[in-house]
């Protein structure tokens, strides 16, 4: 099946008319001026509402149509989260089911978090930055919505977490390495180019969960390419060497899967996230991983991947670390190889940073604790967009049905701490449905990314959506740049 490459424009909000969401897209309003275009919008809405009630009275019982989706399929993984049809069918009589299943979460506009309460809503705004720095009311960051330029072909299962492999002699040949996370033997690898179009199927792993890569990888003597997805229900890794060539994937584990996790019982010794730190000191590669479930301290482990002397790799453990707020889970796992630095996704608390260097006099000290609030879902998938060597940008994910978000940070820090990340710069809103896995590249791919590319699940289709960062860069409005 060929991907669907059609750009696609933002659903409705809730009791928006087409009018209201074009006003609001292009023009900054006083509220007295929001009240007079509510309220001609709203008229207009009913008359339409009213209108299709009676063309199609059956409509609330079908499932909403979604842009820009090659097949209706529901989001099974899973099984951890809801999708947008889901939470439509949740809903109950005519027209509220549809607008539940359009916009599952209106709570966003309203200024409440997922447990009801208020948000700080003077962060909020659609509205360009201040150039003087002279309006003490300006907004501390601003949603800015992002359409995707395109769609992967469906996963065979389950989409769940991608990864991007940039090719060093040729960036327009590069790779999304993704997880279609369904039990052997239909659980598999899959392998895109960047039209969204399959080129390779792994078959047989048993619920593969994440995956990374890393190049520079020792391996027969020479530096290799290397991705790593975790197997979660064979508790270990699979390792595969990246061959640039043919652009396959080839299976290079030790003893056909490296255990890791060992003596951890039940979901506790279920590997799930896994970062890939390549020290530059000396080369050396890590993996950093997630279990299902763990303990408030020490829930993430380490482990030092080699070459076994045959051409294959093992793993050594090195240590566990990390902390854990005990709601939800940690599962992805971002690394920042130039700058030494880990974070990790606690699903219901927020975001924590550590260094990445096992030998590091501080390796046993977290760094920042952030991105506490202002989330309706999940913080799930997390990914780095690097200008130069020092600056770039954080973006973490809020596992909205039908309605992903992504919020950025300044990589960098502060001017006063490289490890204060409270700052919000923006928040990107999407039509990914309950996103999980998340990768971002600020690499040159050619006509198609130029500044880079974000890679973001989408649950209901089972596939990925694929966003241009120069897009991103001009639906912010000078908030933010590219490399």
């Amino acid at each position: 099946m060929a991907p669907n490459q059609r750009r696609f424009p933002p659903s409705l909000r809730d009791g928006d008319s087409f009018l209201v969401m074009a006003v609001k897209r292009r023009l900054r309003l006083s509220w007295a001026g929001w009240l007079l275009v509510a309220g001609f919008g709203g008229a207009f809405a009913c008359h339409a509402e009213s209108a299709a009630g009676r063309d199609a009275p059956d409509a609330a019982k079908s499932a909403p149509t979604k842009p820009n989706t090659q097949r209706d399929a529901g989001h099974s993984g899973g099984s951890d989260n809801p999708t947008a049809a889901e939470a439509g069918a949740s809903a109950s009589g005519g027209s509220d089911a549809a607008s539940a299943a359009i916009e599952p979460h209106p709570e966003i506009d309203a200024g409440l978090l997922a447990d009801g309460s208020a948000s700080d809503a003077s962060k909020w705004s659609d509205a360009p930055p201040t150039t003087d720095g002279s309006d003490p009311s300006a907004p501390a960051f601003a949603r800015v919505f992002v359409e995707a330029v395109l769609q992967t072909e469906p996963v065979p299962g389950d989409s769940e977490d991608p990864a991007i492999w940039v090719d060093p002699s040729d960036a327009s040949k590069s790779l999304l390495i993704a997880t279609n996370k369904v039990a052997a033997p239909d659980g598999s690898i899959v392998v895109y180019d960047l039209n969204g179009t399959i080129l390779q199927v792994v078959e047989g792993i048993d619920r593969p969960n994440n995956v990374d890569v890393e190049d520079g990888f020792m391996l027969n003597g020479q530096p290799t390419s290397i991705a790593v997805a975790t197997e979660r229900l064979a508790r270990r890794l699979r390792v595969f060497a990246i061959d640039s060539a043919s652009r396959q994937l080839s299976d290079v584990s030790a003893a056909g899967g490296v255990d890791v996790l060992v003596g951890e019982v039940d979901e506790a010794g279920a590997p799930m996230g896994i970062g890939l730190y390549r020290r530059p000191t000396d080369g050396a590669v890590f993996a950093i991983i997630s279990p299902k479930t763990g303990p408030t301290s020490d829930y993430l482990w380490q482990y030092r991947l080699e070459d076994d002397g045959s051409g294959q790799v093992a793993a050594t453990m090195v240590r566990r670390f990390g902390n854990f707020s005990g709601a939800g889970e940690i599962e992805s796992i971002v690394v920042d190889d130039e700058l030494g630095y880990v974070y990790c996704s606690d699903e219901g608390d927020g975001l924590h940073k550590w260094y990445a260097d096992p030998d590091h006099p501080d390796a046993d000290r977290e760094l920042a604790h952030f991105g506490m609030s202002d989330y309706v879902a999940d913080r799930e998938g997390l990914a780095l967009y690097t200008l130069d060597d020092e600056r770039g940008y954080l973006i973490s994910t809020d596992q909205v049905p039908g309605a992903s978000r992504f919020f950025v940070y300044r990589r960098e820090g502060s001017a006063s701490s490289p490890h204060d990340h409270d700052e919000v710069v923006a928040v990107l809103e999407t039509t990914a449905d309950a996103t999980d896995g998340l990768e971002v590249s600020s690499a040159d791919f050619g006509d198609a990314f130029p500044h880079g590319l974000m890679v973001a699940m989408n649950g209901g289709p089972k596939n990925f959506m694929l966003f241009d960062w120069g897009d991103v860069v001009a639906a912010a409005q000078s908030r933010l740049s590219s490399r």
